[in-house]
């Protein structure tokens, strides 16, 4: 199924500084992390972005390159510059070192886009903010929150309709969870490839 109404945004701006290399062209299976993401989110969307602090580096790609406009590091900079560049009402976002992202999870999450601003996963651990949905409504609530020189995602989900599939939920879908592993390490890396 192609989701028309809504966009796809990767998230590749980060500084990877735990990691000290670019993690969005680390190979997972034989494949970059990137390419991964980007050939599923083509499939499910009418129009695919990657977020980016540097275009060149992602010109090989087959979809639409921005780069970020805020110049800051938090995700929530992405997130912004995503909804400000899609064509969509909004934009699934997803962190770009996300290598089992499940397609069936990410179509659960668009399931309530049209009546939420934002459709957050909760784990036990908390809220998976970069495997999320997030409508054009919340435009000029971060503009706000950016004058306040607040960049936390969290402070935008006490101001908007924001829906939370738990996590008994995200089990039925996904039983390992698996869609929400990312690499932040080395030992991360290591441990995905053994």
């Amino acid at each position: 199924m192609i989701y028309y109404r809504v966009s796809g945004a990767i998230l590749a701006g980060g500084k990877s500084s735990r990691l000290g290399r670019p993690k969005q062209f680390l190979e997972i299976e034989g494949k970059r992390l990137i390419d991964r993401q980007v050939e599923l989110f083509m499939s499910m969307f009418r129009e695919t972005i990657v977020v980016c602090k540097s275009v060149s580096p992602f010109l090989d790609q087959p979809c639409t390159i921005v780069k970020d406009i805020i110049g800051h590091s938090s995700p929530l900079a992405g997130i912004y510059t995503g909804l400000k560049s899609c064509r969509g009402s909004g934009i699934f976002v997803a962190a770009c070192d996300m290598p089992y992202l499940k397609k069936e999870l990410i179509e659960q999450i668009l399931v309530y886009s049209e009546d939420y601003d934002v459709v957050v996963p909760q784990l036990s651990t908390g809220f998976e903010p970069l495997h999320a949905f997030y409508s054009k409504n919340c435009l000029s609530w971060i503009e706000k929150l950016f004058e306040e020189q607040s960049f936390r995602i969290y402070d935008l989900y006490k101001k908007i309709r924001a829906k939370h599939i738990v996590e008994e939920d995200l089990l039925k879908i996904d039983p390992t969870l698996n869609s929400f592993t990312n690499i932040n390490t080395e030992e991360d890396l290591n441990k995905l490839k053994s």
